[in-house]
């Protein structure tokens, strides 16, 4: 058995021709052929206290993800990819004091709707410091449960040397329902090589969302870590913790409010192997 995983793992360390630590930085394009696949697990938890028409409570929402990307290299600074999200867990646990009632909500719990997208490198040069990409991507309407969406984001990336990249990215994300907020969103972060094996990656980013039917616009921060684990050539685990939090919002008839505890955190654990 030994030697036949030994052997699987030659096979496929053969036939891969570029390093999947470039490949993972945001703004590289896959070369023309190239397959890569990161599978991820999420676990997300964040709580807020809420209040309904004077009736104070907390609701608490804990969700468990499961995420197969698959990205394709087209040639001509092209490539496209595939997301498929499935939901093992979705609750959304709302507690009210006076008069004291409990509500769980699973609905969300199941397949989610896919996400596709095509990347097109506007500079990418490997011998130049500065990087820019565009990126069209489209989450059709599956499930039944969120209407179809629309992202357009721009990442550019800026090498300073061997072993520190920074990259920032901005996009703005909206959907076929006024019941659903847009989403406008700038991140920062930098890769920060410590060894051939480790790559720490600092992110923070902003994120706006719109006001939708009758309720607030509010904001969300946050703050993470994540780092890339090379186990061998072209095969990394990906940790990563989030820390985050969300403004107050509320009604616009003002009978319901949630406030700026709306703290959350989110983990994971990713793999990825490029072919």
């Amino acid at each position: 058995m030994k030697k036949t995983l030994s052997l699987v793992v030659l096979v496929l360390v053969s036939l891969s021709n570029a390093y999947g630590e470039d490949r993972l930085f945001p703004t590289d394009i896959l070369n023309k052929g190239e397959v890569d696949i990161h599978l991820t697990l999420d676990r997300d938890t964040h709580s807020s206290d809420i209040d309904f028409k004077g009736n104070s409570g907390r609701s608490s929402v804990k969700s468990t993800t499961e995420d197969l990307q698959i990205r394709y290299g087209l040639g001509s600074n092209w490539h496209i990819g595939l997301a498929v999200p499935y939901a093992s867990q979705s609750v959304i646990d709302t507690d009210y004091n006076s008069p004291s009632s409990h509500n769980s909500n699973t609905s969300n719990k199941g397949a989610q709707n896919p996400v596709i997208w095509a990347t097109y490198g506007i500079l990418n040069d490997k011998t130049s410091a500065l990087s820019l990409n565009a990126e069209v991507l489209v989450r059709p309407d599956t499930t039944g449960n969120v209407k179809t969406s629309y992202t357009g984001r721009l990442t550019s990336g800026w090498k300073v040397n061997d072993a520190l990249r920074l990259y920032a990215r901005v996009s703005a994300e909206t959907f076929d329902d006024n019941s659903v907020p847009n989403a406008y969103n700038v991140v920062a972060g930098g890769y920060v090589t410590l060894s051939e094996s480790l790559t720490l990656i600092p992110h923070a980013s902003y994120v706006q969302f719109t006001s939708a039917n009758s309720y607030s616009a509010y904001d969300q921060t946050d703050v993470g870590l994540s780092a890339n684990i090379r186990i061998v050539p072209n095969f990394y685990l990906i940790p990563s913790y989030t820390a985050y939090r969300n403004g107050a919002s509320h009604s616009d008839n003002g009978f319901f409010h949630r406030d700026a505890t709306n703290n959350g955190k989110a983990i994971s654990l990713g793999a990825y192997y490029l072919f």
